[in-house]
């Protein structure tokens, strides 16, 4: 809604439709190349706004064959670890994570990649440091002190190389959840990387030391 606003006065000019002209780094162009000039330039100090509500659809629960639309939208994502295992000790690091994505339809590319990259963050630190710990549903650690967290030095670069646009028909312009996916897939990732290291089967999170040591003997 905002794009059409800012879009339709130069779309006017040209004597062409929006949907010709597109929006990248901050500039505008258009199909053959005849219009280019950026956002601000567009905007010319107007405030542009728009409203919208979304009312997913309903769902309901699977029956006793596992079927029914019981989720509003599914999101798919692909994650490769590559990991340096000492196998003497057990010690585990973590060097190169890549991820390539369904998100839907990107609404925000600097927010999206921002959100896959803490999703892939906390699986890392799911995979190897964190350890929740409960009993009849009551977290049994009383503060962080005693829960390790992750830090800027356990996470490697991340490399997002593919982002899939599969839009979701009944989601807001599509877009599909980003941060939550690669919380799934990261753990799982850096457990099958540390099995391709070791040989030796990695069959509970976050892995413990002894689990990636290796008996030479």
């Amino acid at each position: 809604m905002v794009r059409t606003q800012l879009l339709q006065p130069l779309a006017h000019t040209f004597g062409m439709s929006t949907e010709l002209l597109s929006i990248a780094d901050g500039k505008i162009t258009s199909y053959d190349g005849v219009l280019s000039t950026t956002v601000e330039e567009a905007l010319e100090g107007k405030e542009l706004w728009a409203t919208a509500q979304c009312r997913p659809h309903p769902t309901e629960p699977l029956d006793e064959t596992g079927q029914g639309d019981a989720f509003v939208g599914l999101a798919y994502c692909a994650v490769r670890a590559v990991v340096d295992v000492d196998i003497e000790i057990g010690a585990v690091r973590v060097v190169d994570m890549t991820v390539a994505q369904d998100v839907g339809r990107i609404l925000n590319p600097r927010q999206l990649r921002a959100r896959i990259e803490a999703g892939v963050a906390q699986g890392i630190g799911a995979a190897l440091t964190e350890n929740l710990r409960t009993s009849r549903g009551v977290v049994r650690h009383p503060d962080l002190t005693g829960y390790a967290l992750p830090t800027a030095l356990d996470v490697p670069d991340i490399r997002i190389v593919k982002l899939v646009e599969e839009r979701d028909v009944v989601a807001p312009f599509g877009a599909k959840p980003v941060s939550a996916v690669p919380v799934v897939t990261s753990p799982a990732a850096v457990a099958a990387a540390v099995r391709a290291a070791t040989g030796r089967p990695v069959n509970r999170l976050p892995i413990r030391p002894q689990a990636a040591v290796v008996n030479r003997t």
